[in-house]
């Protein structure tokens, strides 16, 4: 059950579609939905700086040979996947659209252990497709309810799938990983988390604000927790080098717990206050369609990017 948790977006995204429809409606924005490890524990994007994408070792042996060329994995050459129409995923996926324009199985809500691994108003429930998520009784608490990419916006679910590349760092909080088949576009950087097991590879469950609330980050980098870092900073992740850094940004309990000038927003709607200087947005939903609100990965104000 364990390794089938962080490994199993790859089987659900080449799943055939079928079964009794979720009821869950993204067509205005609403809906149920997946943004945390059954998403992100595909294949591994590498680091932000590096322009190549995952091979054909890292996105996995079941994907057919169109989706690569000369060895390097893109997600818009696959042919065969299998395709759907909504209400044909099951109970653990919906029909939407991926990067290319196909309609195919996403995950149908952030995958778990317990209720604990869930936001309020959300349970950890058995799935058709043999594994937990988190799903809610109605619209969203926060982006765990989420399709992976979709960030909760006065409950409902919005897409805020920004692609991203090697040159086009994402904004910080966020790291620009690749999908098979979903294609290469900025993720959420950090999730609440009660252990390793619920959180992507190459994260771990971690108390980064030294508070006791634990959030899944990327491992490996200068600091554990803000405590390791000066006076007037906090331990967030560089989304140029995937790696913790001592900075402005970095995840925050209150405003008190944030460098100077900076607020402790929750920019994402995921339920992780960031500390972030105040510049063009305060969270996604002041940015347009396909936007996030961060600041640029060089540093300063938010910005809707």
């Amino acid at each position: 059950m364990c390794s089938e948790l962080r490994v199993g977006l790859l089987a659900l995204a080449l799943v055939a579609c079928g079964g009794d429809s979720t009821g869950l409606d993204l067509g205005g924005g609403d809906g149920g939905g997946n943004d945390g490890p059954m998403a992100d524990a595909g294949p591994d994007g590498g680091d932000a700086g590096d322009e190549d994408l995952p091979t054909m070792r890292d996105a996995g042996p079941d994907l057919p040979e169109s989706c690569f060329e000369e060895g390097v994995f893109d997600h818009c050459r696959c042919e065969g996947l299998p395709t759907c129409m909504p209400g044909e995923c099951g109970d653990a996926a919906l029909c939407l659209p991926d990067l290319c324009g196909r309609m195919t199985c996403q995950g149908a809500g952030a995958g778990c252990l317990t209720d604990g691994d869930c936001g309020a108003g959300s349970t950890c429930t058995p799935s058709s497709l043999g594994f937990s998520v988190c799903q809610s009784a109605s619209g969203c608490g926060d982006a765990r309810d989420c399709p992976l990419g979709f960030a909760c916006e006065a409950g409902a679910c919005a897409d805020r799938r920004r692609p991203c590349a090697g040159i086009d760092p994402c904004p910080a909080g966020f790291l620009c990983e690749t999908e098979a088949p979903l294609g290469a576009f900025c993720r959420r950087a950090y999730r609440p988390c009660a252990n390793d097991l619920v959180c992507p590879l190459q994260s771990e469950c971690v108390d980064v604000t030294g508070e006791g609330n634990r959030v899944c980050r990327r491992s490996g980098g200068d600091c554990d927790s803000t405590l390791d870092c000066d006076e007037n900073e906090v331990c967030g992740t560089d989304p140029r080098t995937e790696r913790a850094v001592c900075g402005v940004s970095g995840p925050c309990e209150s405003t008190e717990g944030c460098p100077e000038g900076a607020e402790c927003l929750d920019l994402y709607g995921d339920g992780v206050g960031e500390c972030a200087l105040v510049g063009a947005c305060r969270s996604a939903a002041d940015c347009e369609a396909g936007e996030l609100c961060g600041a640029p990965a060089t540093g300063g104000p938010t910005v809707c990017t």
